[in-house]
């Protein structure tokens, strides 16, 4: 166990989510430092059962991913489950999405995890026509019901977010197709 180790690495990824935009402005080289953050962080883990109802229990922001921030929504990791045949499908779906919203801006975005829900908002500002100088703010919330895996049962497609670092303040948890996301506490 080494907190010290653990410590030094968050100070770095919180440097570069902050330089970063949440990994949306990063280039190539950052992501890949990230990453690689990342994996050292996870094998570092303190916490031994990460879906503990209490230990994963509140509000957590969204700092880092290496996929848009919008993604963090169970909405939109169903949109993703529903294209896990064709992954490409997904990607141009989650590419229009933002394209459809490229005239604004993505704020905060957060995670309440509360026994069996996850709630999720996302901060919006959208330009109502490019050149106007009116726009619309908003938060979009989606729900989710959670619960923790202890065998996988039947065969119905659910939405799946495995967190692999988990401490009192700093989480990762990533999708079943790598993506990750890294929060801290609110």
């Amino acid at each position: 166990d080494n907190p010290a180790l653990r410590d030094s690495i968050k100070k770095e990824i919180m440097l570069l989510a902050a330089t970063t935009n949440r990994g949306q402005l990063a280039s190539d080289d950052e992501k890949s430092t990230v990453s690689d953050l990342v994996y050292q962080l996870e094998a570092l883990n303190p916490t031994p059962v990460t879906n503990d109802d209490i230990a994963i229990g509140g509000t957590w922001e969204l700092i880092f991913s290496d996929v848009q921030p919008f993604r963090s929504s169970p909405f939109f990791m169903a949109v993703g489950e529903l294209f896990q045949d064709d992954r490409s499908r997904g990607e141009t779906a989650f590419a229009l999405h933002r394209a459809a919203t490229a005239n604004g801006e993505i704020g905060r975005v957060r995670q309440m995890i509360s026994g069996s829900e996850l709630t999720s908002e996302v901060d919006l500002r959208v330009g109502l026509l490019s050149g106007v100088p009116f726009s619309l703010s908003g938060t979009v919330v989606s729900r989710a019901k959670v619960r923790a895996f202890t065998a996988i049962r039947g065969s119905a497609p659910e939405v799946r977010l495995s967190t692999y670092y988990l401490d009192s303040d700093f989480r990762v948890s990533r999708t079943p197709d790598e993506h990750y996301f890294i929060y801290t506490r609110a």
